[in-house]
């Protein structure tokens, strides 16, 4: 992951929270959009034009240069339409990124609510060019789920959601063992002050029905108190 996707994506992952890794869908997506778009929309229309008289009589050049310059800013933001369709890894959350012109939406799964995670071939090609599609499954959620079609090196992805899944879980399992220890702790501590406080209550007690025999027996005749 570069530094310009660390500082890019930041925005779109909940506070607190740290980027490990960013999840692009195959580069092949976007070569072949912009191959298809510059033959048929910028290529072809310009050897037309110049190569026919016709064309260029029926069509003012300011036209051709208004429409290529169109094409371009559709062929940038294509680019930049797949560049932002991601997932979002970070310590504690899957961020699911939807991007377009006018809005942005981000999805997030904690790592406590994932179940399982799916990777799924499309075509026989895919293995080829290293693409399947991602499919993270959601506890407790029927047929709720995230996907990311056609994802670069799915089982390198896969492998780090699952990384920092397993770090996160032991974490959380760390957290409860020093809870339990601690109230284990407390109950010894609870027991051991209730053992003392019996022991006390009990000597106060018996000094208490010592002293009362003592005066009685200083009231009766004829006794001395050599004390």
């Amino acid at each position: 992951m570069n530094k310009f996707d660390k500082v890019f994506f930041k925005k779109y992952i909940p506070d607190g929270s740290q980027i490990k890794e960013i999840i692009h869908q195959h580069i092949i997506l976007i070569i072949d959009k912009i191959i298809l778009n510059y033959f048929f929309f910028v290529i072809l229309p310009t050897f037309i034009y110049f190569y026919s008289d016709k064309v260029k009589e029926l069509i003012p050049f300011f036209v051709l240069e208004g429409f290529l310059i169109i094409m371009f800013i559709r062929i940038l933001y294509q680019i930049f339409d797949w560049y932002c369709d991601v997932w979002i890894v970070t310590d504690e959350w899957v961020v699911e990124l939807d991007w377009s012109l006018f809005s942005a939406n981000a999805i997030s799964v904690k790592y406590s609510s994932i179940e399982w995670l799916e990777v799924e071939q499309d075509w026989i090609i895919d293995t080829l060019l290293n693409k399947w599609s991602l499919i993270i499954h959601k506890i407790w959620w029927s047929g709720d789920s995230f996907r990311l079609d056609e994802a670069s090196k799915p089982y390198e992805a896969i492998d780090i959601i699952e990384k920092y899944w397993k770090w996160l879980i032991s974490k959380w399992n760390e957290e409860e063992n020093k809870s339990s220890v601690w109230d284990d702790y407390e109950i010894i501590i609870n027991s051991l002050s209730e053992v003392v406080k019996s022991y006390i209550e009990k000597n106060n007690f018996e000094k208490k029905k010592e002293t009362d025999y003592i005066e009685e027996v200083k009231e009766k005749p004829w006794t001395i108190d050599i004390r």
